[in-house]
């Protein structure tokens, strides 16, 4: 059945990139060997998210949603989705484990959907993004989209949302000390005051 989809699937995509696929002879590289190259190119980050164009790659990895992928040494767990016109990434580096029941779920919600929603996901890819880099592979260079550039070897995109909200995290933690600090100070001048008060009555000073 995957193989009857896959052959479909590529008819399908030969026929929305026509006339461009009829003299397009030069090999491509496949799509394992972008992911893989893309994570050896970050070095190994945490989490990456990225798309590449069905056209500059071989689909080697149709049908697979939910999967583990190694990469010297570092295992991540990979979210895949073909969305026309591109396949989209989202790799996360975690300990191997078994994805064979949400990769069965994902690709179900696939089929019964006809694809649809991810169709709509690559229109939504293709308009809001922001940032590209070239990927070496051995078949050449292959160029990989992201929607906001990635800091190299990191996790944390160069966003302005999440900077802001960063600046408002360490401003309500600034802020939250200061409250503390005179929390303390006024708690501190009851205490000294209910010693005192006691002391001017001619009376033994306890303290709370």
């Amino acid at each position: 059945m995957r193989a009857l989809f896959k052959k479909l699937h590529r008819i399908f995509v030969n026929l929305a990139f026509f006339p461009s696929t009829l003299g397009h002879t030069s090999p491509r590289p496949a799509a394992s060997e972008v992911l893989t190259c893309h994570l050896r190119q970050r070095r190994l980050p945490p989490w990456t998210s990225f798309c590449v164009r069905y056209s500059a790659v071989q689909n080697d990895q149709f049908g697979l949603s939910n999967f583990n992928w190694s990469v010297q040494g570092s295992n991540y767990h990979i979210l895949r989705t073909g969305c026309f016109p591109f396949i989209k990434y989202h790799c996360t580096k975690a300990p191997p484990q078994s994805l064979h029941l949400e990769d069965s779920f994902f690709t179900l919600l696939k089929v019964i959907n006809l694809g649809v929603p991810c169709l709509a996901y690559g229109i939504g890819c293709w308009m809001v993004v922001g940032a590209a880099e070239t990927v070496r592979t051995s078949l050449g260079p292959v160029t990989v989209y992201f929607a906001y550039k990635e800091d190299e070897g990191g996790q944390v995109p160069d966003c302005p949302l999440a900077r802001d909200t960063v600046k408002t995290s360490t401003a309500e933690q600034a802020e939250d000390g200061r409250f503390k600090n005179y929390h303390n100070s006024c708690d501190g001048g009851r205490r000294l005051q209910q010693k005192r008060v006691p002391s001017r009555l001619g009376l033994h000073a306890t303290g709370p």
